[in-house]
């Protein structure tokens, strides 16, 4: 038996070399994240407990703050945004339990 040399059935020019990709940073993504929108829903709220002593805006404003922070990503991180936001809520509950 006589074997022949076996023809490579590779295609040698679909070949494409793996490369990785450059991760994105904060600065170039999107800036659009769910603890953004969480913090802009306390803030409405908050403001809203605060004029109209709504104690079910307060609670809302509180709660989404607390879940934004939890949700934040280091990069994200902004103590004036924090502070202002809990600040907010603090004080629409402080405003709607305060007895006249």
């Amino acid at each position: 038996m006589v074997q022949k040399k076996s023809q490579s059935v590779r295609r040698e020019e679909l070949v494409k070399k793996f490369t990785l990709k450059k991760p994105v940073s904060a600065e170039e993504g999107p800036i659009d994240s769910y603890s953004t929108y969480l913090q802009m829903i306390g803030m409405i709220a908050g403001v809203l407990g605060l004029l109209l002593r709504n104690r079910y805006a307060a609670l809302l404003s509180f709660a989404c703050a607390i879940i934004s922070i939890c949700n934040m990503k280091s990069s994200e991180l902004d103590l004036k945004n924090i502070f202002s936001s809990l600040s907010v809520s603090l004080m629409g509950l402080l405003f709607a339990y305060r007895t006249q």
